[in-house]
């Protein structure tokens, strides 16, 4: 027993008992729950920012369950998204895969755009990037 007890303190981490007493009190005096309201509507405006951009400015990417989270998802025309994945990259903004992500024989055409760790001027920045990006000279044949 005594085996099992030094390994699980070496390899668990436990957190101290005084930084658990501090996160309790932060939970139960509300501040967590305030964070976290606080840390929604932050990421709810960057969300509708991200949504309003791609709208106006690159309208053939269509967004896919934005409903919440850190990120979503945008659907490109088909064949379109490893052009247009490079033209994005050659101007500096990071466009991940979607079609990576797809298991089974259907791929999606598409990328997986995060939002919460820009300030909606960055968002608006590379969206307009984005949109200068010609589709109709993307399209593989």
């Amino acid at each position: 027993m005594a085996a099992f007890v030094t390994a699980r303190s070496v390899y668990d981490g436990h957190v101290n008992q005084l930084s658990q007493a501090v996160a309790a009190d932060f939970i139960t005096q509300g501040h967590y729950a305030a964070h976290l309201r606080s840390m929604r509507s932050l990421y709810r405006s960057r969300r509708d920012g991200l949504l309003a951009a791609l709208q106006k400015h690159v309208p053939w990417a269509t967004p896919l369950n934005a409903a919440g989270g850190l990120q979503f998802a945008v659907t490109l025309p088909r064949g379109t998204e490893q052009k247009l994945s490079r033209e994005a990259a050659a101007v500096g903004v990071a466009t991940p895969s979607l079609r990576a992500l797809c298991h089974g024989p259907k791929k999606m055409d598409g990328w997986l755009l995060g939002f919460a760790a820009l300030q909606p001027g960055e968002i608006e920045r590379a969206v307009r990037k984005l949109g200068n990006i010609r589709l109709k000279e993307s399209r593989t044949p």
